[in-house]
């Protein structure tokens, strides 16, 4: 997962508090059960440390109502400066509820609540399409509503007639030619789309002669993309059960196959020692020298602190995170596929020195309440 949409947020020497809620409103009690979650999420973060001005400040931010249907939550970030300041720095609405409620007063973000949904509900594209056009949809983990496009054709000679008579062939010919220009128009709203928004994959559904036509018009970014599905489409008693979980099922396996690809990455470079790292102390340091392409964690953490920090300098130094649902041979359960290597690179993955990979901003300071405090 990119970290760019968030790449000015610059909490450098300030405490953070990280709150990652559960704002799904089910029922009549939907509102007062958010309240009550709340409520528990402020005392915890008050008998941390926080600042009471800053936990007033998110108060009103955490319990507003959004327009997302279902189960979901709420990702907060705030801080306070040296000089008392606080602030509102982030307010993310989750596409699920978290899976547990995290509450944290410390002087990194904890990221990790926001990583979850964002590698679990990548960027992706729908498309349900018959002979006279399309529905688009694009779906981004983080956009409360879906962006939804309708495409239809000019070209509405759709059906072709049996038959082997000259004005029959005629229409028939019309037919596909129809087709085809309605799949050229799709094509180029589509094309458009995918430039603009890169997901990492195009869901296609519908008439089997639409998507044949359709995959004739394409560009090679969108053909390369592309899944097909085995439900969904515009007939009809169309399933929108159905086609849901066709969704969910193609895109576990492309995050499957991702997750993969950049440990197969990693397993090559750390077998030649060059271009990856593992362990807390050259992951840190590497992320520190701007070095990482692409962090990798395993999740749930093998320690919170370690992710925490790695997560952050992620953020500040553009690299992409990828976790783990298994990662024993990862020493700390952390590693690093890089964007270059030199002699001072730490390939080694010898147990960390204390303060080794600490970078300004981001470095812990004595006398401040941690949630990490007392994790190994």
């Amino acid at each position: 997962m990119r970290l760019d949409r968030w790449q000015d947020l610059d909490l450098t020497d300030r405490q953070v508090a990280t709150v990652a809620l559960d704002v799904s409103r089910q029922g009549p009690e939907g509102n007062h059960e958010i309240e009550l979650r709340w409520r528990a999420a402020r005392t915890e973060l008050l008998e941390s440390g926080a600042p009471k001005a800053l936990v007033d400040l998110l108060e009103p931010v955490a319990v507003r109502r959004d327009r997302r249907a279902g189960e979901h939550g709420r990702f907060l970030i705030g801080s306070v400066g040296s000089e008392g300041d606080a602030r509102v720095d982030l307010d993310v609405s989750l596409p699920e509820a978290p899976d547990r409620e995290r509450v944290v007063w410390a002087d990194v973000p904890d990221l990790l609540p926001l990583l979850r949904c964002g590698q679990r509900y990548p960027t992706y594209v729908t498309v349900e399409a018959d002979r006279a056009g399309a529905d688009i949809t694009a779906y981004s983990s983080f956009d409360e509503t879906p962006a939804r496009t309708t495409v239809d054709g000019d070209h509405d000679v759709l059906h072709k007639v049996p038959g082997g008579a000259s004005s029959q062939q005629r229409l028939q010919r019309r037919a596909v030619d129809s087709w085809e220009r309605n799949a050229d128009e799709v094509a180029a709203e589509l094309d458009d789309l995918v430039r603009r928004v890169r997901p990492t994959a195009v869901l296609v559904a519908g008439d089997d002669r639409a998507l044949g036509a359709l995959r004739g018009s394409v560009s090679d970014l969108v053909r390369g993309r592309s899944r097909l599905l085995s439900s969904g489409g515009r007939a009809a008693g169309t399933s929108e059960e159905a086609f849901a979980e066709d969704v969910r099922r193609h895109l576990d396996a492309v995050i499957d196959a991702d997750i993969e690809a950049w440990m197969d990455r990693f397993r090559e470079q750390d077998g030649r020692q060059e271009r990856a790292v593992q362990g807390r102390s050259a992951v840190l340091d590497s992320l520190g020298r701007g070095q990482v392409d692409t962090l990798l964690l395993v999740d749930p953490p093998v320690n919170a602190r370690t992710s925490a920090e790695a997560a952050a300098l992620a953020l500040r130094t553009h690299a992409q995170v990828c976790l783990l649902p298994d990662g024993d041979e990862l020493a700390d359960g952390i590693a690093a596929v890089l964007r270059w290597s030199d002699s001072e690179t730490q390939h080694d993955s010898a147990p960390s020195m204390p303060g080794h990979g600490e970078r300004p901003g981001w470095a812990g300071r004595e006398g401040k309440t941690s949630d990490f405090a007392n994790e190994p």
